[in-house]
């Protein structure tokens, strides 16, 4: 069952305007993805700012990009939710999938991502 609660957190937090949306990681210097925002509503201080990772230049991205890395429970992850985050929000196995096709593939924004969260999880 879907923890309404949180996943109410999390779409006001996409929809308040304070995190700069970036893709491909949860979290980077220069901002948070859409499940970036739902782990730092679930923990702020979850994030390991000390020891970022480095994305070496490429032609896609020419200047290397810090990102950092996540801690839930045990569990790490850069580029999408630890699993204990994906079961304390109750949410099907493959959520975390959907959401970077949302955000990542398709380039929806966070208003965007937000109104189909809160028509699929918490309206119904």
């Amino acid at each position: 069952m879907v923890n309404r609660a949180l996943m109410v957190k999390w779409i006001d937090a996409l929809r308040s305007g304070d995190y700069p949306q970036i893709r491909g990681f949860l979290h980077t210097t220069q901002g948070l993805d859409c499940l970036g925002v739902l782990c730092d509503v679930v923990d702020p201080n979850g994030w390991n700012m000390e020891k970022p990772y480095t994305v070496k230049p490429s032609n896609i991205r020419p200047n290397p990009m810090p990102y950092y890395e996540f801690l839930y429970k045990g569990q790490t992850s850069t580029y999408t939710l630890p699993d204990a985050l994906i079961t304390d929000l109750g949410v099907e196995d493959n959520f975390a999938y959907y959401m970077v096709e949302l955000s990542d593939k398709k380039g929806l924004d966070f208003n965007q991502i937000a109104e189909i969260l809160e028509r699929s999880y918490v309206v119904n």
